[in-house]
């Protein structure tokens, strides 16, 4: 059973491909989830209209946490379960420190899903998309040697 069962107005519905029960949140994607990326980058590349939806939501359903991110994503929660939440379950289970951490997301803005991320205190890039996601993850990956110490490196600023 998923968290949303739980709650007296969940009316199990066919899954979309504009709204998804993901077990943690559900997720409402403006142009559904296989949208070509050229049309979900379009639509609100300044995340204007989603910020707008999330002031609409932040009153219509109070006891939750509503966070954008991806190109039209708008994630609702419950309060305390985020990306936040999830290092810190990483962080115990791994058992390795917070600063040992990077995160790589492209809504670290406050009402961004990464956000939570960031204030946890990880090593946080921001990026635009998957395309700068796999370049930081690679520039990242190249950046340990055989004995898997990390060298220093730099992310260009053109690729952010």
């Amino acid at each position: 059973m998923s968290v949303w069962q739980s709650y007296q107005f969940f009316q199990p519905v066919e899954q979309s491909s504009f709204i998804e029960d993901r077990g943690s949140q559900v997720t409402y994607s403006a142009l559904g989830q296989q949208a070509p990326l050229e049309e979900k980058e379009k639509w609100d590349a300044d995340f204007a209209k989603r910020k707008k939806i999330k002031t609409i939501l932040d009153t219509l359903i109070p006891e939750f946490s509503v966070r954008l991110g991806g190109a039209t994503s708008i994630d609702v929660t419950k309060p305390g379960i985020d990306k936040a939440y999830g290092i810190k379950k990483l962080q115990q289970t791994l058992g390795i420190s917070i600063k040992e951490m990077i995160y790589v997301g492209d809504a670290l803005f406050v009402g961004g899903n990464d956000y939570p991320a960031e204030q946890a205190g990880v090593i946080s890039i921001p990026i635009r998309g998957p395309h700068e996601t796999k370049r930081v993850i690679e520039t990242i990956i190249a950046c340990f040697d055989d004995g898997q110490q990390m060298r220093t490196f730099q992310v260009p600023s053109a690729t952010l």
